[in-house]
């Protein structure tokens, strides 16, 4: 007869140090980064003037700032080239330079900017974008409308007849087809709108230029819209 072998008691089961549990210890919560300026989806001119500077220049007129936001104003641009040509004449005279039309409004401007882009200079303030209410081809036809009134005008000449000379007037005709333009894109503009009890100001971002100021209400001193 087999003898049955002793029983022994259950050993206990040995885990290597790897698979036992770790005490690990608490990570310190990684500090939020600085805000970022955002990168605009549309070609923003680059902003000269913050809106701490917005609203010490405007302080100037308003005396004290309640709201300041930034609003976003889009431009067709162009560059132009108009050929006027005095009637009776065949000299013609060369006329060039760079127009925009608000395409918000349909307005006319001069522009003096450089088509510089950047970051849109917000620093944490509301964002107004103005829609584009009209297209680049309406816009167009808008600028050569409006440089057709601005460069028809009258003349002074001198004419030379058989015994004597005479001074005469005559208009320098302008006519669409006359005018040539080069489209440079659509370009938005950043414009600071600071706001107080007394009034409000707007300021143009990429130059600094005070651009409509509106009187709410009179003021004691001497520093009035």
């Amino acid at each position: 007869m087999l003898a049955t072998p002793a029983e022994s008691a259950p050993s206990e089961l040995q885990l290597p140090l790897s698979f036992g549990v770790l005490d690990v210890a608490a990570q310190p919560v990684a500090a939020a980064p600085p805000p970022v300026a955002a990168r605009p989806s549309k070609p923003v001119l680059r902003s000269q003037v913050s809106r701490s500077l917005a609203a010490s220049l405007s302080k100037k007129k308003l005396g004290t700032v309640d709201r300041s936001f930034l609003r976003l104003v889009p431009y067709h641009v162009f560059d132009f080239e108009a050929h006027l040509l005095v009637d009776g004449s065949l000299d013609a005279e060369v006329r060039r330079g760079r127009m925009a039309v608000d395409a918000a409004q349909k307005r006319v401007a001069e522009w003096t900017h450089a088509l510089e882009v950047g970051d849109v200079p917000s620093e944490g303030a509301d964002v107004d974008e103005k829609k584009v209410r009209v297209s680049e081809q309406e816009a167009a036809q808008i600028l050569k409308q409006e440089l057709v009134k601005i460069v028809t005008r009258d003349v002074v000449m001198e004419e030379d007849a058989d015994e004597w000379s005479v001074v005469v007037k005559k208009k320098v005709s302008l006519g669409p087809n006359d005018v040539r333009l080069n489209p440079l894109g659509t370009f938005w503009l950043p414009i600071w709108r600071v706001s107080g009890k007394d009034g409000a100001v707007e300021i143009d971002a990429a130059s600094g230029a005070i651009v409509f100021e509106e009187a709410l209400a009179p003021r004691g001193d001497s520093q009035l819209l």
